[in-house]
């Protein structure tokens, strides 16, 4: 059985990760004030900032943010920064009974789509294929998008979903 994280509200604080690739600054804060103008208050992971060669930190730092996002009951919904290789790497630092106890929504895509399947196929959750933080939203205004992604997750698509109400 897939289980379905619960919808968003006004006001629920949203974790940002950077799971893969290293976060460009301005974009990552563009995207920060998105994401607080569509009402919902986003928190850095501990490591978003990090930067190891071509990687946002190394693979456990990574991962732990991850993790410390999917623990924190406060947090509501995990999205990532940005895509770019390196989200497979941190797939054994993760703990999928974990993460099925804590389900929440998480968004992103591009190379972030191997930790999408990688929630469907080891914790059974549902993952959002979706726009990410410093990678869409801080690059381009993408006014329609926001509105629609907004509703998507507060419960009120106009198409059908797979939200909990």
């Amino acid at each position: 059985m897939v289980i379905r994280p619960q919808k968003l509200n006004f006001g629920d604080k949203v974790g940002i990760v950077a799971p893969a690739g290293p976060v460009n600054k301005k974009q990552l804060e563009k995207g920060l004030e998105v994401i607080s103008e569509m009402g919902f208050e986003p928190v850095l992971g501990n490591f978003v900032h990090e930067r190891s060669r071509f990687l946002a930190g190394t693979d456990s730092q990574r991962a732990k943010d991850v993790m410390d996002m999917v623990r924190n009951r406060e947090i509501k919904a995990i999205f990532c920064a940005r895509g770019g290789y390196g989200a497979n790497r941190i797939l054994n630092h993760l703990d999928s009974k974990v993460i099925r106890n804590n389900v929440k929504i998480f968004v992103g895509s591009s190379d972030i789509t191997v930790l999408l399947h990688y929630l469907y196929l080891k914790a059974g959750m549902l993952g959002f294929h979706g726009p990410m933080i410093a990678g869409s939203f801080g690059r381009t205004p993408m006014k329609s998008s926001r509105e629609q992604f907004k509703n998507i997750l507060m419960g009120k698509p106009t198409l059908l979903c797979c939200l909990k109400s």
